[in-house]
């Protein structure tokens, strides 16, 4: 508006009366370990003695920086091994009976993750782990539905952390931010 009113398309300024009226959103951050403790979240890690899909699941959370429910949903066709690049579609195919499953990338794009070695190693044991279902992570009691969006934050919970205020399962990406 200002650059109207300065180049003579209007008078005045309509909007400049509304500073204040409008609220603001307050953005959510979720908790997130500062980089100093990193060393010793990762000795928690090697010492967790959950299930090992579990940790698995954590493990790439922290490599890749995926929003958790992509990477829940994340299905094996995703995956090009060759290129070591992950897809995470825009949108996924449905699962029956699973809220959100259909959800794929939050901004409706596909993106493009490139996998580390360390990636790569994570998801070759969980490819034994797995077998050969559509799904990374398929739940403990059902193996066509996919694995709680609880399990994570139980498993920092189980090593130790507050995830309320110290870590949680989407800290990893304000965590990766470096905030």
């Amino acid at each position: 508006m200002r650059y109207a009113v300065q180049n003579d398309y209007i008078d005045s300024n309509p909007a400049s009366d509304m500073a204040g009226a409008l609220s603001t959103t307050k953005v959510r951050h979720y908790p997130a370990l500062p980089s100093s403790r990193l060393p010793e979240f990762l000795s928690r890690l090697a010492a967790y003695r959950g299930r090992v899909m579990t940790r698995i699941a954590v493990e790439l959370s922290l490599l890749t920086f995926v929003r958790s429910s992509e990477l829940r949903f994340a299905r094996w066709n995703e995956f090009d091994f060759d290129k070591a690049l992950w897809r995470v579609p825009a949108k996924r195919e449905e699962i029956k009976g699973v809220r959100y499953s259909y959800r794929g990338m939050k901004m409706k794009e596909e993106h493009i993750v490139p996998l580390s070695r360390q990636a790569m190693n994570l998801l070759g044991q969980l490819k034994q782990i797995s077998g050969d279902r559509k799904l990374l992570f398929p739940g403990d009691h059902d193996a066509t539905k996919v694995m709680s969006e609880n399990t994570v934050n139980n498993a920092l919970r189980a090593m130790g952390y507050d995830t309320k205020t110290e870590v949680c399962g989407h800290g990893f990406r304000t965590m990766a931010r470096g905030h």
